[in-house]
């Protein structure tokens, strides 16, 4: 009893593990945005709101992989609010980008679109 039990617990552990990216991001909101072109993904803050609970606010600077007009490759400041569903976060809406505690607090609970 005490081998499966260990056996689910490592399982378990994989599976969360691989739902999450290595620098902090979400696989599932990654993969959103590398399917949009995105080259380089940053993750600038993560706020979360213990009034808020299953929720938080991420701000990501993003490269994409063409340029804008003058030749850099074009770069995009991004917030999103992510839920936790089941143990993993996942994407519930896209929104201001900000690096304000306070505008992301309000952000969570919804006081600002």
């Amino acid at each position: 009893m005490k081998v499966f039990s260990l056996l689910l617990i490592f399982f378990t552990l994989i599976l969360v593990n691989c739902s999450r990216s290595q620098n902090g991001i979400p696989k599932s909101l990654e993969e959103y945005l590398r399917s949009n072109g995105a080259q380089e993904i940053q993750k600038e803050i993560e706020f979360t709101n213990p009034s808020v609970p299953g929720k938080k606010y991420i701000a990501l600077v993003v490269t994409y992989n063409f340029s804008s007009s003058d030749g850099k490759p074009q770069k995009e400041h991004l917030g999103f609010i992510l839920k936790n569903e089941d143990q993993e976060w996942k994407q519930e809406r896209s929104t201001i980008y900000t690096l304000n505690e306070q505008k992301a607090k309000d952000l969570l609970a919804g006081a600002l679109k």
